[in-house]
């Protein structure tokens, strides 16, 4: 006999098409004649039956059928009637249609038929009973009765089923002569009486879990050992006990199923409560078997049923109140002579997994317990700890159970786990493969999941783009992932086109999930922690509000510094109402020549080119000191092209007569060229302070090197000195740092000095160090080079090393520098010019090695001697005294500075005479300064005191009326806490005395009526007292406390602090050009005004910094007109005016309104060091104050902007801003309303941060928690201010108002004459509400993937296990989300009054409980709601 497979053609193919070789050469050899058609079916032979040697035995098959048995493995069956045999070949099925034949079994009978859908073929043996087989294994023989079929075993291995054979009215289905195959589960048979009966038989499992729990502990046995489990399986006799039962029969099947493995594995245990009552309820119907009692007795029988129902109404799986229970020990007894007891942990295996898929369906919640139960049983016989612990993790009442192995069968036990391959340290968890996915970090490995759970993790591994090709599937799944998957071969065809398609991840899972019919109630039965997942994955972009899976959706990179449009764009949101912004760019813009106007037409044409000469050098004075506005305006607002070199704007000094635009040209004097080249030298600085820092960009060498060489002279150190405040210069080489320094260009020695300094700052780097230490000859060791370093490199190497040492209480470092201060002239050499700005660079940089570190300084001894503390000594050099009490050589500059304690009369040509005390002239001001910076916050009364200033007019009359400001600063630095914004707190730092005098001599109130005798007083007092004393002294006392409360409320725009120094600024500004100065005003002098003028002006930047206050500017507008005075080019002290007026100015604007001053200890002191209250005569003018230290103010500024951009439109939005304060009122109220964009206040003074609201989602930033200030830190730095947020309204608005306006257009509609608008708008806000309770947000990320702070693995965990204990949240979330979107799509009309209550009534019942903090556990959608939507 041969078997033939029959295959059709489309197309009617050639003879040629074959290959064969003889037909092929004949078609050759004779021609096309040959090419005859092929026939339209093929057949090919696949088997042949061997011949046998008797003739009679080879008869043709009388019929031919197709069967499986319970693994899955196909036969091919023909039966033949003449040798009544069943002749069964084992075939398999291959991809390409074709079929292989593996071996062939005969089985003697006298019929068979297939059985369909039940994997099994019936027989009629040769004595004429029926007997049942799968594929070619001896299943039993069938038996039954009216009511029902069952069948049996009868082979010897199974005892107790032959014990009940033909027992109580069943009998064997016998003689048959004909049996025939019917519908799915049915056989007809023919008895000898040619009557037909028609069977049913029952299937191998009556609930489709239990059948594939079947199918996933097969899997892991060999075929022969799952055949005999299955055929096993199927003659217990499950069947019949469920007839009985009427309760959850599916739990009643699981129960029994488990104890059948334990059984095939050699276990039982005594009186396990998972066993217990199935094996009651077998009992009870063998007793009910056993009775010889008449099946009429119908009211007994009855009652028999009703006593069953009972038992299993007791709900033995009900695990709710298993708290209660006690801790029990069960004895169990190991039977190594089980049928499957080598393959015990197979089995275990097999049963772990299903337990694993039966989490994912909330339908099978009710079986968790009793496979968890029995897992656990058998991990404590086993002795398998981590399973044991992983299920008493999720069912705690299992620490009340333990196990007792009787009879040694702890031993074989443990043999039996040694010889196998079982790894009980890796416990395959669908909960650790998911995270395992979601977290972007972790490597593919394999994962072990079921048939149920396989096209959920790889649906959700795609959507995190975990999984992009075939290749990462098999290295999930293995290379039979088709099987896993449970994939035809079309559909494997279209899962691998769905994984090499070129679209994104979202629409991949869209449609995979079409692909594995994953629909929405599909969704609803997963646990929330894997639905949630989906419906981000699967929902629409404009209705996902939750935004669980940031890795998901990749968003735009916002690490990069905004560009030109983008701050455009944020200047115009703070300040939309005027062109503030840009008017001060152009004021502060020095490329354009200089217009003079030539109106006097009465002078001669020389009189009017000296004017405009005049003019032009009164201009260039103004225009010089842009550079300091520009540095402050553009800080850090441009990314620079790296392709080219940064190029430097052009300082334009030019000027043009008009109307006839003749040029006119600077005289090039001695005086002009140092501020040509200081102007230059400022100028390339604002170019390079306008490129981001070295956090925002990274600059390489290369391009840094290239753009200083570029550059020559004073533009080069500009640039150089703008690569230093930002920290760009660390990324240099340090060779050609040194090549520079090496130069012999002062100022570019000063350039990176100051540089490195502010860049490695309170770092105390050692190269560093050893670099500023040689341009100071003080600290070198002996030597024999003689090196002459300019005195201003060595002021600048001063403030370096007091930067690189900030903070650090270097003991050796600070007594050389006290020494300094205080030590003699050089004798033997010129004068030195600069030698107070020495001195004061000295004081900067004790301050800044001190800072804050008074306290702890104070009982230190520097040296072995018994030396005053450097307290002590400071207060000696600012009140004047011994040199021997405050300067002390240290051991190392003995041999090389001499001189510092040699006296001046060793040498009797001496320039300048040196007595043995102290000049506090010099050294004054250098020693208050560092003695405040010391002391900064510390609240010390004795510091506090030592420098107030004296209450009597003969002492105050001692002290230079700047050293006065100088003072009263510090001493309020130390007294940190007590500034206040009060023109009160003010007036009290003036002497009591001084504000006496004041009173009295400058009432600027006329009386009516004036006294004799107070007229002869106020005469007599005038004459006693120095008027100038008074008002100076006054306004110097009353500048020093603006300064100060100026620092003390950096950039916070205080009001009331705003209100008091504007009041002290019109105190010494006249409003008006025809008002005259008062008598304070005359008394102080012109210059002692303005200098006090600027410092408030100064200090009016400092509190208003980023604020962009009109009326800050036009005050600044006001003071850049004094150019147009007469006198103005030879005003000595307009450059300082100038210079801090365009500072404001730009300080206002800082960072074109990104930027914001900060408070801390190091940026006071640099504050307090950049607007030092001194007053230089020009540009050039480092004698007695450092001018590149103006730009210090670096160090205090920070990004502080916070701007809202939609994560849809990439558009700023204007939000809410919440602030809270954490309970000083001092500075801010407890709570502050702002609107984005905006500058917030330091983070250290904030308790709460909250952005957004009604529209859209509202982001809480809780200040407590170091996680949230971190996130909000990363937004204000790392990204810039930008902060995307996500809105909520939108799809609620746009439906509800398309509702509103179909339902004005059907105004007759009786349906809709019960529906108001604002009924609409209050469902859509319940439904905000709703969702606002289920707020679901994880920490934000940003789309860098590799710089990306992603949530943890542990964060993921916890929020999926708090939703597997929430049932409801999903349900919840699909239909809220979902709701008003279907009530749009279908017909609108239908939208009735009685779907708005039930709605309504929904979201009632889902509001938490104000006792709960879990949701209300009977929360489900009214199916009348859904039936109505569809």
């Amino acid at each position: 006999m041969m078997i033939f497979v029959i295959t059709g053609a489309h197309t009617t193919p050639r003879l040629s098409s074959f290959c064969d070789d003889s037909i092929i050469s004949l078609i050759e050899t004779r021609g096309s004649e040959l090419d005859l058609l092929a026939p339209e079916i093929c057949m090919e032979c696949i088997w042949t039956e061997r011949r046998q040697a008797d003739p009679e035995t080879g008869g043709p098959a009388t019929t031919a059928f197709l069967t499986q048995d319970f693994i899955g493995q196909m036969y091919i069956c023909f039966y033949v009637a003449e040798q009544n045999l069943l002749k069964c070949v084992r075939g398999k099925m291959h991809d390409e249609g074709r079929m292989t034949i593996s071996s062939f079994t005969t089985i003697p009978c006298k019929g068979a038929a297939d059985v369909k859908g039940r994997k099994m073929m019936a027989i009629i043996d040769l004595d004429g009973a029926v007997i049942l087989y799968s594929g070619i294994t001896r299943i039993g023989a069938l038996y039954g009765n009216y009511e029902f079929i069952n069948f049996k075993e009868s082979s010897a291995n199974n005892q107790d089923v032959q014990e009940h054979t033909g027992t109580c009215g069943l009998s064997i289905c016998a003689p048959v002569v004909e049996l025939r195959s019917a519908f799915v589960g049915h056989i007809i048979l023919e008895t000898q009486k040619h009557e037909l009966v028609m069977c049913k038989l029952p299937s191998i499992a009556s609930s489709p879990f239990v059948a594939e729990c079947l199918s996933q502990v097969c899997s892991n046995l060999p075929l022969d050992k799952a055949m005999k489990l299955s055929s096993s399986w199927c003659t217990s006799n499950t069947s019949g006990l469920l007839d009985h039962y009427y309760d959850n029969r599916v739990a009643a099947e699981v129960a029994m199923f488990v104890q059948f493995l334990f059984v095939q594995c050699g276990l039982h245990i005594q009186n396990f409560p998972v066993f217990r009552e199935i094996n009651l309820l077998r009992s009870r119907c063998e007793e009910e078997v056993h009775e010889k009692k008449k099946r009429t007795e119908h009211s007994k029988h009855i009652g028999s049923w009703q006593k069953m129902k009972h038992l299993c109404g007791s709900r033995w799986w009900n695990f709710d109140n298993a708290e209660n229970i006690a801790p029990k020990c069960y004895s169990v007894t190991v039977n190594d002579d089980g049928n499957l007891y080598n393959y015990s942990l197979a089995i275990f295996s097999g049963l772990h997994a299903i337990y694993e898929s039966a989490k994912l369906d909330r339908r099978t919640v009710s079986l968790l317990f009793i496979l968890a139960s029995s897992l656990h049983a058998f991990s404590q016989i086993f002795d398998l700890k981590s399973y044991g612990d992983y299920y008493r993790k999720d069912f705690s009442i299992l620490s009340n159970h333990s196990f007792k192995i009787l009879e040694g069968g702890r031993k074989m036990l443990q043999t039996l786990l040694m010889s196998s391959r079982f790894s009980p340290e890796r416990i395959p968890s669908w909960h650790d493969n998911l995270l395992r996915f979601l977290d972007s970090k972790s490597h593919l490995t394999s994962i072990t999941s079921s048939h149920f759970f396989a096209p959920i993790v790889i649906t959700i591994a795609i959507g995190l783009k975990r999984l992009e090709n075939i290749v990462d599937v098999q290295k999930v799944l293995g290379k039979s992932y088709e099987k896993k998957l449970r994939l035809t071969k079309v559909d494997a065809e279209q899962f691998a086109t769905i994984l090499n398609e070129n679209s994104s991840a979202v629409e991949k899972c869209e449609k995979l999930a079409q692909l594995f019919k994953l629909t929405k109630s599909s969704l609803l039965d997963l646990p929330p922690a894997v639905a949630i997942i989906l419906c981000e994955l699967l929902y629409e972009q404009s209705t996902k509000t939750l935004h669980f899976l940031t890795p998901a959706i990749r968003q735009k990179d916002r690490s990069h510094m905004p560009s030109e449009e983008e701050i455009f764009l944020i200047t115009r949101r703070r300040w939309k109402h005027d062109l503030r912004c840009i008017n001060v760019i152009q004021m502060l813009d020095s490329r354009r020549p200089i217009f003079i106007p030539s109106n006097n037409e009465t002078l001669s044409e020389a009189s009017q080119r000296e004017m405009a000469e005049r003019l032009l050098k009164s201009f260039s004075m103004r225009n010089i000191t842009h550079a300091f506005g520009r540095s402050t305006l553009d800080f850090r607002s441009f990314s620079p092209p790296l392709s080219r070199p940064r190029a430097i704007p052009p300082l334009n000094l030019q000027g043009r007569l008009h109307p006839t635009n003749t040029p006119i040209e600077l005289s090039q004097s001695e005086l002009v060229k140092p501020m040509i080249k200081w102007g230059a030298f400022y100028n390339a600085v604002a170019a390079g302070l306008c490129i981001g820092d070295s956090e925002s960009l990274h600059l390489d060498s290369e391009w840094l090197a290239m753009s200083i060489n570029n550059l020559q002279g004073p533009e080069a150190a500009g640039l150089m000195y703008a690569f230093g405040l930002n920290g760009h210069i660390t990324s240099m080489n340090l060779f050609t740092i040194h090549e520079l320094l090496s130069s012999g260009d002062p100022v570019m020695s000063i350039a990176i000095l100051l540089g490195c300094g502010a860049s490695r700052r309170a770092t105390a780097d050692v190269q560093m160090y050893k670099m500023m230490v040689t341009h100071l000859p003080f600290m070198m060791g002996p030597t024999l080079l003689e090196l002459h370093i300019d005195t201003m490199i060595q002021t600048a190497a001063l403030v370096a090393l007091g930067l690189l040492f900030a903070q650090s209480s270097h003991m050796g470092i600070l007594s050389q520098l006290v020494n300094e201060i205080g030590r003699p002239a050089c004798p033997d050499s010129e004068p030195p010019t600069d030698r107070y700005s020495y001195a004061l660079a000295a004081g900067f940089a004790i301050g800044l090695i001190a800072l804050g570190r008074g306290e702890d300084l104070l009982s230190s001894v520097p040296f072995v001697e018994q030396y005053p503390a450097i307290a002590s000594r400071l207060i000696v050099l600012m009140e004047g005294g011994l040199r021997s009490l405050c300067v002390f050589p240290s051991t190392s500059s003995e041999g090389t500075l001499g001189h510092t304690t040699a006296s001046s009369t060793f040498s009797q040509s001496n320039h300048v005479r040196e007595s043995e005390n102290v000049n506090p002239h010099l050294t004054a001001s250098p020693a208050a300064v560092a003695f405040g910076l010391m002391y900064l916050r510390t609240e010390n009364k004795w510091a506090a005191e030592s420098l107030k200033i004296p209450e009597t007019i003969s002492a105050i009359e001692e002290i230079r009326p700047d050293l006065i400001l100088l003072r009263t600063l510090c001493r309020h630095l130390v007294l940190w806490t007590e500034i206040t914004a009060t023109k009160h707190w003010v007036e009290e730092s003036v002497p009591p005395i001084v504000l006496n005098y004041k009173q009295r001599l400058f009432n600027e109130q006329p009386k009516t009526v004036i006294d004799d005798d107070e007229e002869e007083n106020l005469r007599m007092l005038q004459i006693a007292v120095d008027k100038q004393t008074i008002a100076q002294t006054y306004l110097n006392v009353v500048a020093g406390a603006c300064f100060a409360m100026a620092i003390r409320f950096a950039s916070t725009w205080n009001s009331e602090a705003f209100n008091v120094i504007w009041y002290y600024i019109r105190l010494v500004l006249p409003s008006s050009e025809q008002q005259i100065c008062s008598k304070l005003n005359l008394a102080a002098g012109i210059t002692a005004c303005l200098n006090v003028l600027g410092t408030l002006i100064n200090s009016l930047g400092i509190l208003m910094a980023g604020s962009g206050n009109l009326q800050v500017l036009r005050l600044c507008r006001l003071l850049r007109t004094r150019v147009t005075l007469p006198e103005a080019y030879r005003d000595n002290t307009s450059h300082s005016l100038y210079a801090a007026t365009n500072t404001v100015m730009g300080m206002l604007m800082l960072g074109r309104g990104r930027y914001a001053l900060k408070t801390d200890d190091l940026s006071v002191a640099a504050l307090v060091i950049a607007f030092f209250p001194v007053s230089l005569h020009a540009l050039s003018d480092n004698r007695t104050y450092l001018q590149p230290l103006r730009l210090l103010w670096v160090i205090a500024a920070e990004e502080r902007l916070l701007c809202s951009i939609d994560a849809d439109t990439e558009e700023l939005v204007e939000l809410e801003v919440e602030i809270t304060f954490k309970g000083s009122k001092v500075i801010y109220p407890d709570v502050l309303n702002l609107r984005t964009p905006c500058i917030i206040p330091e983070l250290s003074l904030l308790n709460k941060v909250q952005v957004g609201g009604q529209e859209y989602e509202k982001r809480i930033f809780d200040l407590k928690q170091e996680s949230d200030k971190q996130k909000l830190e990363e937004i204000l730095k790392r990204q810039h201010g930008r902060m995307v947020v996500n809105y909520l309204g939108q799809k609620e608005q746009k439906i509800v108002v398309a509702t509103i306006k179909q339902m004005c257009s059907a105004e007759d509609d009786p349906m809709l004459m019960s529906i108001r608008e604002q009924d609409l708008l209050n469902a859509t806000q319940n439904d905000q509400n709703f969702r606002q309770k289920f707020d679901f947000n994880l920490p934000e990320t940003t789309s860098d993937t590799e710089n990306i702070e992603k949530p943890n693995l542990s964060s993921f965990g916890s929020w999926i296990r708090n939703f597997q204990l929430d049932n409801g949240s999903i349900a919840a979330h699909d239909y809220a989300l979902s709701f008003v979107k279907d009530m749009l799509q279908k017909n609108p009309p239908r939208f009735a009054r009685t779907q708005y209550d039930l709605l309504d009534a929904f979201l009632e019942r889902s509001l938490f409980d104000q006792n709960d903090e879990w949701p209300i556990r009977s929360n489900v959608i009214p199916n009348e709601l859904v039936t109505s939507l569809m």
